[in-house]
């Protein structure tokens, strides 16, 4: 289930627009981090220990999350040390990505993962590029517009949620409550029935160009009218939980903002370990096997499993700028399925269009309809 991983190349290629440090002086640091150690913290030790039976049956996950001296899993407050990936990064500092897809580490890389089962080859590591995409930039409120990441991210399904809440607006600030979440729980069908499309619709090659298509047409505002109700296929398997990913976001004293995210597509990725570099590899694979939610019908997606086919995942960073081009909130939407993109959505209904803060926004409860299954599932509190 392993995919190739585009962190490294993705981060150096990031460095390389936009950063103005050398490559060796925004490693190094993270690598001696790694050969310090760092404190265990709360959210880690939860996931050892939730993961305790899993990591137990992994000889290689074992050794990495086990307290020698006690033979028990880290927890809170420990000092984690990993010198194995503090040398990868060294070597990743000093002879940059490439070595990652073509060197040394991914000569080791592939022996170890090949001997657990991985089918990737040398072909697959040297020919990935990271690409350079422009972000989509939707009208979102009055005075302000969303950028959010495209495909195959969950950035064309929330820069299509925010489109459609701007224009029904006069609809949903209606006294009928009933009528104002029916309209809400629409913009999360039709959004998200067009996310296969527009997200796993995604090759290196042209046959991704019907996503692209869709891409174009996302940015429309439409009228109440033409939010027609969804009709999800059968196959639950469509809209999967997508993993725990991670995001960090920054904004500095010049305005300048900037979102980072990662997927390793679920709690350990894969679980395969890679001993020489101590690298845990991705689970990226298992999003391809999912069909277009219409699958049941008869149409499936034709760009599943080609060669440069990139994984979806439903992350969705965003950021909302006002048209003077001063940042007004940043959404970073890291979680697991589809809810995280729900959870989004209605934060942007309440903090763009009503009088809600963002705290008061993010504490109200939620609506989420993940489209497959058919239901409808609310917050004790709602509304």
């Amino acid at each position: 289930s392993v995919g190739v991983p585009g962190t490294p190349k993705g981060l150096e290629l990031a460095s390389k627009k936009f950063g103005k440090l050398p490559w060796v002086r925004v490693v190094e640091p993270v690598s001696d981090l790694c050969s310090e150690g760092f404190n265990v913290s709360d959210a880690l030790a939860r996931v050892l220990k939730a993961q305790e039976k899993s990591i137990e049956r992994r000889p290689s996950l074992r050794d990495l999350f086990l307290v020698n001296e006690t033979g028990k899993l880290l927890q809170e407050g420990d000092v984690f040390r990993r010198p194995v990936l503090a040398a990868t990064l060294k070597r990743l500092a000093q002879y940059g990505a490439a070595d990652f897809y073509s060197g040394l580490l991914s000569k080791n890389i592939l022996t170890d993962i090949r001997s657990k089962g991985s089918i990737l080859n040398t072909d697959d590591m040297g020919s990935y590029e990271a690409i350079a995409e422009g972000a989509i930039k939707v009208p979102a409120g009055v005075t302000s517009s969303l950028l959010t990441s495209p495909r195959p991210s969950g950035g064309p399904a929330l820069a299509m949620a925010a489109s459609l809440l701007k224009g029904l607006v006069p609809l949903m600030r209606t006294p009928d409550l009933g009528l104002q979440y029916h309209l809400l729980v629409e913009v999360f069908k039709q959004s998200l029935s067009h996310r296969m499309d527009t997200s796993l619709a995604y090759s290196d090659s042209q046959v991704s160009k019907r996503g692209n298509d869709k891409l174009q047409n996302i940015t429309r505002t439409m009228s109440g009218e033409e939010v027609r109700p969804s009709v999800p296929g059968t196959d639950d398997a469509a809209f999967r939980d997508a993993g725990i990913p991670d995001s960090v976001a920054v904004l500095d004293p010049s305005g300048d903002a900037v979102v980072v995210f990662s997927d390793m597509h679920g709690l350990f990725g894969s679980q395969v370990y890679s001993n020489t570099t101590d690298v845990i590899f991705n689970a990226a694979l298992k999003e391809f096997a999912v069909t277009t939610a219409a699958g049941s019908s008869g149409t499936s997606n034709e760009v599943q499993y080609l060669p440069g086919t990139r994984a979806p995942t439903t992350m969705a960073p965003a950021i909302v700028v006002e048209d003077s081009g001063d940042v007004r909130q940043f959404l970073t939407v890291c979680g697991s399925g589809n809810q995280t993109l729900t959870a989004a959505m209605q934060i942007l209904w309440r903090t763009l269009h009503t009088n809600l803060t963002v705290k008061e926004a993010i504490d109200a409860p939620r609506l989420h309809h993940p489209l497959v299954p058919d239901v409808l599932y609310a917050e004790k509190e709602f509304p």
